[in-house]
C-alpha cells in the first residue's frame, strides 16, 4: 500500500495497523479497513469493556507474505483468556477467515474483483489482477 494510505489507517486504528501494510497491496484497502473495523467491534464484545472505555488490543496481526495468495493472514490473541467471550472468539475466527477468503480475489492494483493470476515467468510474485489491469501487464 501506498504510505499515505498506510498512515490514514494507522491514524483510524493505531492499535492494528502500522508500516508493515506498506508490503500489502494498494487494492486490499477495502479488506483491511474491514478487518480492522472487526478487531475494533470484538471490544463491545469484552467483559471488560465499558461505554467510552479506551479501545483495548486483543489480537496482534501478522502478514505472512506467501507465493499465493501473496499475504495470509494470522493473528494472536494478547490478552489472557479471562477476558475474551465465546461469541469474540468465534467473531475473531470469521474476521479472519474472511479477509484471508477475500483478499487474494481482488485486484491487487485497484480492489476490483480478480480475473485471473498472472503468473511471471521471471520468478516475480503472482498477482491477483481485475481484467483491465491483467492486460496492462500481459503487455509490459
Amino acid at each position: 500500500m501506498k504510505q499515505h494510505i498506510v498512515d490514514q489507517l494507522i491514524a483510524d486504528y493505531p492499535l492494528y495497523a502500522d508500516q508493515r501494510l506498506l508490503e500489502l497491496p494498494d487494492g486490499w484497502l477495502g479488506v483491511v479497513y474491514d478487518l480492522f473495523h472487526d478487531l475494533y467491534d470484538l471490544q463491545l464484545l469484552s467483559p471488560i469493556h465499558a461505554d467510552g472505555a479506551e479501545p483495548v488490543k486483543f489480537v496482534e496481526v501478522y502478514w505472512r507474505q506467501l507465493q499465493w495468495p501473496s499475504h495470509v493472514l494470522y493473528v494472536y490473541p494478547v490478552l489472557d483468556a479471562q477476558h475474551w467471550t465465546p461469541e469474540m472468539s468465534h467473531r475473531l475466527v470469521q474476521a479472519v477467515s474472511r479477509f484471508n477468503e477475500h483478499a487474494p480475489r481482488k485486484c491487487e492494483v485497484c480492489g476490483q474483483p480478480s480475473a485471473s493470476i498472472l503468473k511471471y515467468q521471471d520468478g516475480r510474485r503472482q498477482q491477483a489482477l481485475c481484467q483491465k489491469h491483467l492486460e496492462e501487464r500481459r503487455w509490459s
